[in-house]
């Protein structure tokens, strides 16, 4: 079992890094810890490349978002959909 652990993973990560589905084949765990998806952008070569390596990480745990644009992101991974909320009151009217 081989395990590649970063935290802050932005840190340590370069656009030759995109092999995850290549590890996932070989039986070993990348663990990819950062605190918002969008600071692996620029280190992985910007978003259209650093997006299909994203995807190839199985598995995400969301705890809190940094910032706006991972907050959406990470809402619309759960499949969050925003919906009015209809509310209603009954009042009683006395009799004089």
């Amino acid at each position: 079992l081989l395990v590649a652990w970063m935290d802050e993973a932005q840190r340590f990560i370069q656009p030759d890094d995109g092999n995850v589905d290549v590890l996932r084949e070989a039986m070993a765990t990348v663990i990819m810890a950062t605190q918002s998806k969008t600071s692996l952008r620029l280190p992985l070569g910007g978003k259209d490349k650093a997006e299909p390596i994203v995807l190839n990480l199985r598995n995400r745990v969301i705890c809190r978002a940094a910032d706006e644009d991972c907050a959406r992101e990470s809402a619309d991974f759960i499949g969050k959909t925003q919906k009015r909320k209809i509310t209603r009151s009954v009042q009683s009217r006395g009799s004089n």
